[in-house]
């Protein structure tokens, strides 16, 4: 039997690549998420963080990436557009992660979406719907589906099921994806022959709509479409009820109004509303369930639309850095989602693509308040 010699340098090289390769084998990928903790947005920030969390730690329990984990950064933007440029910066300069996930508002997400482009980092928004987001250029995507899809079909629903022949408007002017929203709803029923009988705006910060609400009421609307927070939609429906409004009025409105405080502080009043969402927990594919059920352990609450979205975020994330290759670098992972085609989710009806403007697309589901509880609202579907 012949026996093969090696020498002490030829061992130590041995050592040394194989070490390489456990290395390798073992990477790490930083990636950043900067989402509102706190401030005006934290409502959503908060659900989208969670939901990210459960999402990393599934991939790197799993080997998707194989041995490589993802590192996972955390900031909290405070909700203002100045500290969402910052982390970007910082993230780029300072982390050199992958790409950025977040923010959680439109305004800070239009805000540094330019500047991704000039760093050339991807940025895959959290729960930033505007989509001007996407459309600032080819390193920006989003989570969220292009306003003009989702809202296009609550708007459908409530010409087709509810049967509103004339609507009022009501956004924040200071939110550009409320204003997209609003837009949306506007170009859909004056396309299909629904009277826009006014359109009023209002500062995200407002409380007090008594002023507007009984101006609204004089033109005797059908439906009242709202582009609000979710505390801001409750509130106004609340003195919608108490100030004149006919009871038979319906209210229209925006994925905000499936986060928790909508019905909580609504209570009664926001009963019968009608709203369009990336996401019901109710749905039941196996991969919602298993998320429902490790959300429920964890938080000990049913998750909602920012955490359906995080959660998203991250598995959209590791899948583009998975397809970018062994040595992923920003650009593959550019055009690893770019090129995101019928990939399995948890929103809408289940299958994630993105078109040629990066725009996602995944369907919507339709809900109402009922007895207290969000619901599917009757033919939905």
């Amino acid at each position: 039997m012949k026996r093969l010699l090696r020498s002490p340098l030829q061992l130590a090289a041995m050592l040394i690549a194989a070490s390489g390769a456990t290395n390798a084998l073992s990477q790490e990928y930083t990636v950043a998420a900067e989402v509102a903790l706190t401030g005006t947005y934290a409502w959503v920030g908060v659900p989208s963080q969670e939901g990210l969390l459960i999402g990393v730690d599934e991939v790197n329990s799993s080997g998707a990436l194989g041995a490589a984990k993802i590192k996972l950064v955390i900031e909290d933007t405070g909700s203002e557009k100045a500290q969402a440029i910052t982390l970007m910066n910082r993230f780029h300069g300072r982390d050199n992660v992958l790409m950025v996930l977040g923010p959680s508002s439109s305004s800070e997400g239009v805000a540094i979406a330019p500047v991704a482009n000039d760093l050339k980092i991807p940025l895959l928004t959290t729960t930033a719907v505007s989509d001007a987001i996407n459309k600032s250029g080819i390193w920006a995507f989003k989570t969220p589906s292009s306003t003009s899809v989702i809202i296009g079909e609550v708007a459908k629903y409530a010409v087709d099921n509810l049967r509103v022949k004339s609507a009022a408007l009501v956004w924040g002017r200071d939110n550009d994806g409320q204003v997209g929203q609003k837009n949306a709803a506007a170009t859909y029923f004056k396309a299909h022959g629904v009277s826009v009988v006014a359109e009023e705006s209002v500062l995200t910060t407002d409380t007090d709509f008594t002023a507007l609400i009984t101006k609204i009421a004089a033109q005797n609307p059908e439906g009242i479409f709202l582009a609000l927070t979710a505390e801001q939609a409750a509130s106004f429906i609340i003195q919608a009820r108490q100030g004149g409004v006919d009871p038979k009025v319906r209210f229209i409105g925006v994925p905000n109004m499936g986060a928790e405080q909508f019905t909580t502080i609504g209570g009664k009043a926001v009963e019968g509303s009608v709203f369009v969402a990336d996401y019901f927990p109710n749905l039941q594919s196996p991969e919602n369930q298993h998320f429902v059920a490790e959300y429920k352990k964890r938080y000990n609450r049913l998750p909602d639309n920012g955490a359906a979205l995080g959660y998203t975020a991250i598995k959209l994330a590791a899948t583009a850095i998975k397809a970018a290759g062994p040595q992923p670098t920003r650009e593959k992972i550019r055009a690893a989602l770019a090129k995101t085609k019928g990939l399995k989710v948890i929103l809408g009806r289940g299958e994630f693509s993105y078109d040629e403007t990066r725009g996602a697309l995944y369907g919507a589901v339709i809900l109402t308040v009922k007895n207290g509880k969000i619901v599917a609202a009757p033919a939905a579907y």
